[in-house]
């Protein structure tokens, strides 16, 4: 697949009263055709001077790119022309026109052929729900429904590359949800537009882009698909154990297990539950350990192995063979049920999310480890009982 963006060492730097102020520095990425693509950064991060730049309002410092298949220095018309671009504080609408006839006056702009301007502005409008309002002038609007109608002007020439800055910046939780829907489902996957996603609002990147970029203090801090970014960090799967039986004598035996970094002793607690043997699953032998009444919620840290996680826990053995990076999991079961302990629940902390990529390489010292979101959710747990190994597996996003 073909890029339809590609910057090379870009930079800008801003100067003025005997101050120079880098925003960008030496940026180079790749946006592939048919993208949706998103650049997160905090404020003042640098994304949208990077993007200014790349929709030809601001002249890099430094650098070279090409846009739609154009330089972006010598060929600054046709990059306009292969471009939309959606900024979140834009004004430039005539309030007394009509939604209708502000489309029109922009479509005339952008050179969209007069036979066609009202198919293409009556599009657009219907596209964003806005059929019914485009008879009404612009300064009646809200801040949402200006939005809407921003993105549907950046649509009139039908662009193949769109720049979206905040675009769900002062919607309501629905209209967010609506227009990131149909940026991705109709606009990229049906039409096959390159769609540059900016924002610097967590929830608005997670399972949503195919890749993304973070950007910090003007510098390119990652690059990636969400999955490959998350295997970039140097955060160890957790997992909270609840279990009863001797525990202290579980506790020593997992610590014996290579695989696992850390034991800890989260609490105890005194009320017994249906006891399980999990080796009852590998074995194929109806063996019962007997509860002493006594339980507790260890919590587990694994380290990774050669560069990967020792993968996510499973309650069934019955799947679990001798692969490579899973026999840990063998032995954590073998190790409660042999040393007298059955599991009454097991969870996996949230450990490895966007966010925590996000939280990783936007953060000042990005060797630090993101943790805060093992306490936040779990990502999926389960519970198992007595009986033909029932397991309750819920997801929680």
């Amino acid at each position: 697949m073909s890029d339809a963006i590609q910057a090379e060492q870009l930079g800008k730097t801003f100067k003025g009263d005997g101050k120079e102020v880098v925003a960008v520095r030496d940026i180079s990425l790749g946006v592939r055709s048919g993208e949706l693509f998103g650049l997160f950064g905090h404020n003042g991060a640098g994304k949208s001077t990077l993007v200014r730049m790349l929709s030809t309002l601001v002249r890099p410092s430094s650098g070279r790119a090409r846009v739609g298949g154009w330089d972006l220095a010598r060929d600054e018309q046709r990059v306009r022309a292969s471009i939309g671009l959606v900024a979140s504080d834009e004004r430039s609408f005539y309030g007394r026109l009509s939604a209708f006839d502000n489309l029109r006056f922009y479509a005339a702009l952008q050179n969209v052929p007069r036979r066609l301007v009202r198919a293409r502005a009556e599009y657009t409008l219907d596209l964003f729900s806005l059929s019914d309002l485009g008879g009404r002038a612009v300064q009646t609007f809200s801040t949402g429904q200006r939005q809407r109608l921003n993105m549907a002007r950046a649509l009139l020439h039908d662009p193949p590359i769109l720049f979206l800055d905040e675009p769900t910046k002062s919607m309501d939780v629905q209209t967010a949800d609506f227009v990131k829907a149909l940026v991705k489902n109709e606009l990229v996957r049906r039409q096959g537009k390159t769609v540059v996603f900016i924002s610097h609002e967590l929830y608005e990147m997670e399972d949503y882009c195919d890749r993304m970029a973070v950007v910090r203090r003007g510098e390119l801090r990652a690059l990636g698909s969400p999955a490959e970014l998350m295997r970039q960090l140097p955060v160890e799967p957790v997992y909270q154990i609840e279990l009863e039986g001797r525990i202290e004598a579980v506790v020593s035996a997992l610590r014996q297990i290579p695989a696992i970094e850390s034991v800890s002793l989260v609490r105890r607690e005194g009320s017994p539950s249906t006891p399980f043997d999990t080796l009852r699953q590998a074995q194929g032998a109806r063996l019962r350990v007997p509860g002493s009444g006594r339980s507790a919620v260890l919590e587990l840290r694994l380290r990774h192995q050669d560069g990967e996680p020792a993968g996510p826990l499973h309650g069934e053995l019955v799947e679990l063979k001798a692969e490579a990076g899973w026999e840990w999991q063998a032995q954590l079961w073998q190790a409660i049920a042999s040393n007298g302990g059955y599991v009454r629940e097991y969870r996996q902390l949230a450990s490895r999310s966007l966010r925590d990529v996000i939280r990783y390489f936007s953060a000042d010292e990005p060797d630090a480890v993101p943790r805060q979101a093992q306490d936040e959710a779990l990502s999926s747990s389960g519970t198992i009982t007595n009986g033909e190994h029932d397991a309750d597996y819920s997801v929680h996003g």
